[in-house]
């Protein structure tokens, strides 16, 4: 009776390492210049340090950044944006604010998405050529250090 009970603590206590991580959603926000971005939101839904969907939405100025007017810059940048939405679990926009600025949207399911493209389009920055997840702590680290603000909801 001893082992009967031993053997099933031991098998409580592996069933309760096994229990899954909680979602979580990390919302990281510039209000300043970043690269050519007036201000740019990033939104990270991930379980434990893996990265599992990311949302972007940021103010772009055509003027500014490129001498043209947004529907210059949309009409230019379509079959692009077309190009990219082309590829499994990448989706990305262009919302004109204004006559002279877009919010430049994109979204990325990384349980779908290939990394490797992925980095090959600049989408996102690897370590490692065989990187097989995005870590949540090295993403938040990379824009808190380009001046973002990041908190976990």
């Amino acid at each position: 009776m001893k082992k009967i009970s031993m053997m099933l603590v031991m098998l409580l206590m592996l069933a309760g390492c096994g229990t899954s991580q909680k979602e979580k959603t990390t919302v990281c926000l510039n209000d300043t210049a970043y690269l050519a971005y007036d201000s740019s939101e990033q939104i990270f839904e991930s379980k434990g340090d893996v990265v599992r969907h990311m949302r972007t939405k940021s103010v772009l100025s055509m003027e500014k950044n490129f001498g043209v007017n947004a529907d210059e810059f949309i009409e230019i940048a379509q079959p692009g944006f077309d190009e990219i939405n082309k590829l499994e679990g990448v989706h990305v926009s262009i919302e004109k604010i204004d006559d002279s600025t877009i919010y430049d949207k994109m979204e990325i399911d990384f349980d779908t998405a290939d990394f490797k493209q992925l980095a090959k389009l600049g989408l996102v920055q690897l370590d490692e050529s065989d990187a097989t997840f995005i870590s949540l702590l090295r993403s938040v680290s990379m824009l808190e250090e380009t001046g973002f603000t990041c908190t976990a909801e």
